[in-house]
């Protein structure tokens, strides 16, 4: 079994013009060419110096259309930024490495950098949220602090 495709073999015999609906579901949706992963994310919220950005990452079986309660309640004020990770959801893993902890962490920050994002507070469900972040050191990088 090929692991890239782990959560998004279903999607695969999709022709890629209904793939890339899901990049449409929700205002602020869109996939992001990463060196090896195409991420999908949902960035919502105000981007600015003085408002606060909030990125989370979604854990299997979940999608960013689940977190749609927590958007809401964040509101406008808080930038928000839902990403799934590469591989699971709509999120496509190019290169086989981007399904490891520090090759997911790599497309993640160069998700973020391409949004703008140095800093934010970081959040994520279940093993992703300890492995991606604490274990790679990606949330250091990004101005996390325990």
């Amino acid at each position: 079994m090929d692991p890239t495709v782990l959560d998004t073999e279903a999607f695969a015999p999709l022709p890629r013009s209904q793939w890339q609906q899901a990049a449409q579901s929700r205002a602020g949706v869109q996939i992001v060419t990463t060196p090896g992963a195409l991420i999908r994310l949902r960035d919502t919220g105000t981007a600015s110096s003085t408002a606060p950005t909030v990125a989370l990452l979604t854990d299997a079986p979940h999608t960013l259309e689940c977190y749609d309660d927590l958007v809401a309640e964040l509101g406008p004020e808080v930038r928000t930024v839902i990403i799934e990770p590469p591989g699971f959801g709509f999120s496509w893993v190019t290169d086989p490495e981007a399904f490891s902890y520090p090759g997911a962490t790599e497309a993640i920050l160069a998700a973020l950098g391409q949004l703008g994002i140095t800093g934010a507070v970081l959040g994520g469900a279940c093993v992703y949220g300890n492995a991606a972040f604490i274990g790679t050191g990606c949330g250091a990088r990004l101005g996390w602090r325990r």
